[in-house]
């Protein structure tokens, strides 16, 4: 399971240089975050505000709730807490492995021309860009 430093990692990393991070005082710019507050929550005392979580979510090309879902589950005080959000977490990506999925075989298979279904595919940050166009997907459950 990820934890808040390594997703703290991965945005230093993606908005520094192939050879080097961005620094933290840098990288708490980013987040709208003092130096002193990334340390602190790097060290486990408080967890980043709304702001920061949707800033850290759209430098990882995340969802907020998958990023705000990993720092409940690392911050959890109750094992039966701590699986609710790890369980929030498998949710979220296996659905989106879902989407991605049914969006490849309508490319490959289905009657979506490639051009849209790529379209389809082209995320910005958190917000999924689809063309103007009718799109069906399939699913076996029946409303009831």
């Amino acid at each position: 399971m990820q934890t808040l430093n390594d997703l703290l990692e991965a945005a230093a990393k993606k908005l520094g240089t192939d050879e080097k991070p961005i620094s933290e005082s840098r990288l708490g710019d980013e987040l709208g975050a003092y130096k002193q507050k990334l340390y602190d929550w790097k060290n486990g005392r408080g967890q980043p505000d709304t702001y920061a979580v949707w800033r850290l979510a759209e430098i990882l090309k995340m969802n907020p709730l998958e990023v705000s879902a990993i720092i409940e589950a690392e911050r959890a005080k109750s094992d039966e807490r701590r699986s609710f959000w790890e369980d929030q977490v498998k949710r979220f990506r296996s659905s989106i492995q879902a989407v991605l999925l049914g969006l490849g075989l309508l490319m490959a298979y289905g009657t979506l021309p490639h051009s849209e279904a790529k379209a389809a595919l082209i995320t910005n940050g958190y917000q999924t860009v689809t063309p103007n166009k009718q799109m069906f997907i399939m699913s076996s459950r029946v409303p009831g």
